[in-house]
């Protein structure tokens, strides 16, 4: 009755919060139904380059590789999955402090990361911070749903935090070096708010490899305690011993918990980490049950009072699950979850090539199409004594092709035209296609099944001649107008490789005939070469009855794709997933001009804007720009920097301030600083606004006898200004209709400035007299003149950053801030050189 979950790199190829916070309350909501109280997710790696051996399977259990949307949909899925289970789940994200890198499977070896610690800071730990800025809402009342209860380690080895190798290799899981990364990388109030650390699997290959390469001896109690040491508070004791055996296990297991019970007995410091982490995880399972205290009474003590015990109970009714807990795997909550995945499976769907930019309509298959479906159909089991089973099943495409576009859907199809094959039979007849002549015009042709034999049989002598399966494939092959390969990763041991072989030593297909990739699994196995043979090719990122249900939707052009891998993806308009997330040219930005109570100036499609909206000198106006989007069309990530810029036509200055954005939206509020007409522009990245917004601002009135200024050209900006009327001069002494706002910069302004120069040399000369030689003392004085009139000058023109924020809030003053700091820049720098 479980809801089959979509992978991680679903949720991310999405790029939907909102939809990751609903599938993470339906894990909540599962989980808790059934008792679960602790999730061993979600991996919070960042995966930057994808890899196309064994290792890169595991990126489809990843959100993706930009750190910042990593940390987004991973506060998403946590918040949902305590929102979904009413606070009884408590999350440990994954693999601290980050196995993105790892170019080993923890079956193999313990591998090593070498990035720096500013790459480290830059790329894996963002994701971690951002789930552990705040106790998480299960610790505390008021704490963050978004933030994660506890974090497991990653058996890795970090350059950067542990030095240069010693030859041992030991991962930062079993190294003190870990307590000191959570001290000093920014975990340490989330720790000391409750926040649990918890081992990875302590009896992994790679670990009992560590010990003895050999794997003849396995220290289990040495690994326990180093883990331990190492600073978790939870020791997660799988696979615990080198026969993989239960009662081997369980052995180890009780022999360690002894070892442990022996030394807390003789060894104070270690028993105070026991106890800390004891009451680091007493205090998370009494906040998941909401335990009460039970008082009960205790002996007289020594000095006669009655000390009472309060012991903390937690009630078996409030843990034990009944039958009546079990309506989320039911009936409507069970039909919502089910409509929440096949909104992932249609919202993350890719057309990975080509681009369909670039060409025209793609084609779906016709009435008179034969398709041949050829599925990566593997054995595996779920446990030891599990029964094996498909991982897709070798006809589960063609069933979904037949119900919706067959008799039974749309009729557009007949069940002979739709045939299916598994990777297997594929790669068998691969290997003996070498060895088989070709077929002549002599050779007798055969109706082929909807479902042919793969099993090496016969047909009904009434169906035709007898073909063995080498031939029956070839036939098939032949036949199709489509083969549709279902691909999952790439085993070069198996018949996982079987699309590469096919392509390498197919050769050219015949001109008719349309091959696609449907990739169930990361969309990252096949090269630039491979996918330039292909006629489609697709990334599902799933595998369960939904993802399949779309991509045969897909395929038959029933909806248009909207998703786009959260990867870089090699040989497709997706290879380099930085330049993705940046800012789209294609994609205009919207502005909208506002007063600061939110009273519309201009910008608005909604109002008829009739004539040239008028603003006052010095009148504040709040600038919006967006939603910005990115080459995905999504909205960029949050801080992308927006350049607003208020121009003004009569002089061409400008007024730029930077904005940052937040959901793909920015906001700055700017204060108008020259009056004439100006125009208001916004730029983020290669991307600028879709039109430039023009105001009147109503200035000064002109002096009598005054020559009329000469219009500068309208600034360059991707679209042109709408044509606009000057506003009239106004008569000469008429200034009771204008009522100006006199200009800050003037001689008053001017004597100020000069005044604190002077007060600041004075305080300059009393201070370094006595340290410096006179000719140093000369220089300096010198260069903090020289610096503060530029400054002044710069910020008298306008050119200066800021400078009209401070014109109006200051006045007269504006320039002593500017005029001061220039003037000890430059002692600064003189200072420095001089100590170097």
């Amino acid at each position: 009755g479980f809801t089959p979950l979509p992978s991680a790199m679903a949720l991310g190829a999405t790029w939907n919060p909102e939809l990751t916070n609903r599938v993470g309350q339906i894990v909540g909501r599962e989980l808790a139904a059934v008792g679960v109280n602790l999730l061993l997710g979600p991996a919070l790696d960042v995966l930057v380059q994808p890899r196309t051996d064994a290792v890169g399977a595991l990126g489809l259990h990843l959100f993706g590789g930009d750190p910042f949307w990593v940390a987004q949909m991973g506060r998403a899925y946590i918040a949902g999955v305590h929102t979904g289970a009413q606070g009884r789940v408590a999350t440990v994200a994954r693999h601290f402090p980050g196995a993105g890198d790892a170019d080993r499977l923890p079956d193999q070896e313990v591998p090593t990361v070498q990035r720096s610690a500013q790459e480290l800071q830059r790329i894996t730990l963002p994701p971690f911070l951002a789930v552990t800025r705040n106790p998480s809402s299960i610790l505390r009342d008021d704490g963050d749903p978004a933030a994660t209860d506890a974090l497991m380690s990653a058996h890795i080895r970090y350059s950067a935090y542990q030095g240069p190798g010693t030859g041992r290799n030991t991962p930062l899981s079993l190294s003190p070096e870990l307590r000191n990364v959570l001290a000093n990388e920014g975990f340490a109030d989330w720790r000391a708010a409750g926040g649990l650390v918890v081992s990875n699997v302590l009896g992994a290959p790679a670990i009992r490899r560590h010990y003895d390469a050999s794997l003849t001896d396995f220290p289990y109690r040495r690994v326990a305690l180093e883990a331990f040491l190492a600073g978790h508070d939870i020791l997660y004791l799988d696979r615990f011993s080198l026969d993989d055996r239960w009662e081997s296990e369980k052995r180890n297991i009780k022999e360690t918990i002894g070892f442990f019970q022996e030394r807390y007995l003789r060894d104070p410091d270690f028993a105070a980490q026991v106890d800390a982490a004891t009451r680091r995880i007493l205090t998370l399972k009494l906040r998941l049950y909401g335990a009460h205290l039970a008082p009960t009474p205790q002996a007289e003590t020594a000095a006669g009072t009655s000390a009472p015990d309060s012991r903390l109970l937690i009630p078996p009714e409030v843990v034990l699950v009944t039958t009546a807990d079990l309506a989320p795997l039911r009936g409507e909550a069970q039909a919502e979850a089910l409509a929440v995945v096949t909104q992932v499976a249609r919202e993350s769907f890719t057309i990975l090539a080509p681009d369909p930019a670039t060409v025209a309509d793609a084609v779906a298959p016709q009435p008179s199409d034969r398709l041949l479906i050829i599925t990566d159909s593997r054995l595996g089991r779920e446990c030891d004594g599990c029964l094996a089973e498909a991982t897709v099943g070798p006809d589960d495409l063609a069933m979904i092709i037949n119900r919706l576009y067959g008799r039974e859907g749309t009729g557009q199809l007949a069940p002979e035209q739709v045939a299916s094959l598994t990777f297997a039979d594929l790669a068998e007849w691969l290997a003996t296609e070498a060895a088989t002549p070709p077929a002549t015009e002599n050779d007798t042709a055969t109706v082929v099944s909807p479902t042919p034999d793969t099993t090496g049989g016969e047909q009904d002598p009434a169906d035709g001649p007898l073909l063995n399966k080498q031939e029956k494939t070839r036939q098939l092959i032949d036949d199709a107008d489509w083969i549709i390969f279902a691909m999952l990763d790439v085993e070069t041991a198996g018949a996982g490789s079987a699309v590469k072989q096919f392509l390498s030593k197919r050769g050219a297909q015949p001109a008719n005939q349309r091959l696609v990739v449907l990739a169930l699994h990361a969309p990252y196995y096949l090269d630039t070469t491979e996918i330039s043979k292909l006629s489609a090719y697709y990334a599902v990122y799933g595998k369960t009855q939904p993802f399949l249900e779309t991509a045969v939707r897909a395929l038959f052009r029933s909806f248009t794709p909207t998703g786009a891998p959260p990867v870089s993806v090699a040989g497709t308009r997706f290879a380099v997933l930085s330049e993705r997330l940046q800012p789209d040219p294609a994609r205009p930005i919207d502005l909208l001009i506002t007063k600061p109570d939110g009273t519309v100036i201009a910008g608005d499609p909604a109002q008829e804007n009739i004539g040239l909206p008028a603003v006052e000198l010095g009148a504040w106006l709040r600038i919006q720009a967006g939603p910005v989007l990115d080459r995905n069309g999504k909205p960029v990530r949050n801080g992308t920097p927006v350049e607003l810029a208020l121009v003004y036509e009569d002089d061409g200055s400008r007024d730029v301030e930077i904005a940052t954005t937040l959901n793909g939206m920015a906001v700055r509020e700017m204060a108008v600083s020259r009056s004439g007409t100006a125009h208001v522009t916004a730029r983020a990245g290669d991307a600028v606004s879709n039109e430039v917004l023009t105001l009147s601002v109503q200035g000064p009135v002109a002096v009598a006898g005054a020559a009329a200024p000469t219009p500068a050209p309208s600034p360059p900006t991707p679209t042109p200004a709408p044509p606009a009327e000057a506003p009239l001069p106004q008569p000469a002494g008429d200034t009771a209709s204008a009522s100006p706002t006199p200009s800050p910069i003037n001689l008053a302004s001017l004597a100020v400035t000069l005044l604190v120069m002077l007060v600041a040399l004075g305080l300059l000369l009393v201070v370094q007299l006595r340290i410096l030689p006179r000719a140093t003392l000369v220089n300096n004085l010198l260069w903090a003149v020289n610096c503060g009139l530029a400054a002044y000058i710069l910020y008298a023109l306008g050119w200066l950053p800021g400078g009209a924020w401070l014109q109006d809030s200051l006045r007269v003053w504006g320039g002593v801030p500017v005029v001061l700091i220039a003037m000890l820049l430059p002692l600064v720098w003189l200072q420095l050189r001089t100590s170097e």
